[in-house]
């Protein structure tokens, strides 16, 4: 069918999909930068969820209340906005590295994300909410994107041309497998998320 123009007069970066009707993405807009939501199939300008930040979406939360999205300052943290009004944000993670590609898991207790906290960037997983007393490193060589499983029993990485997955299963810790190579081809490493 016809293909619809999102973001109006601005400019759009890193739309991820909000629900089956709204994609979420970064407009850009009389030299300020939002996040924004706008309907598939309506001509109405996008609603703008906050303003003031270099942001970028990373993931909706499966029951669509609630965007992880990364703050671009000095370094990338972890932040999270309610998408139900009066769309309240709040830091989840805010360290000395960078932070970023958020994404919880299918029963809401742990948290995927990218960082290079060892120097380059790997996958890492937290509890949820995060807290600053369990850390696992999910990724063998380097990992970017991780994305769960939607029946919970994997987690899904990009590394480089390889996606990667890893089996993994949680109680009160998070247990997984070494990670093995899912399938590869070619590629290409864009800004934000690479692939939906």
């Amino acid at each position: 069918g016809n293909g619809q123009r999102l973001g109006g007069n601005g400019k759009v970066r890193f739309p991820v999909w909000g629900d089956d009707e709204h994609v979420i993405f970064q407009w850009g807009r009389d030299q300020q930068l939002m996040l924004a939501r706008q309907e598939i199939g309506s001509s109405s300008e996008p609603e703008v969820l906050l303003t003031g930040v270099n942001a970028f979406p990373d993931s909706v939360t499966a029951d669509g209340k609630a965007l992880f999205y990364t703050n671009w300052k000095a370094n990338s943290d972890m932040h999270m906005l309610s998408l139900e009004k009066p769309y309240t944000s709040k830091e989840l993670l805010l360290t000395d590295f960078n932070e970023w590609g958020t994404t919880l898991s299918p029963d809401g207790k742990w948290i995927a994300y990218t960082s290079d906290h060892d120097g380059q960037y790997h996958i890492y997983v937290r509890s949820f909410p995060p807290t600053e007393t369990r850390l696992w490193k999910v990724s063998r060589t380097m990992g970017e994107e991780p994305f769960w499983s939607p029946v919970g029993d994997d987690l899904f990485y990009r590394s480089g041309s390889r996606f990667m997955s890893v089996r993994y299963r949680a109680d009160e810790e998070f247990h997984h497998e070494v990670p093995e190579v899912a399938f590869e081809g070619r590629f290409e490493n864009v800004p934000g998320i690479s692939y939906q």
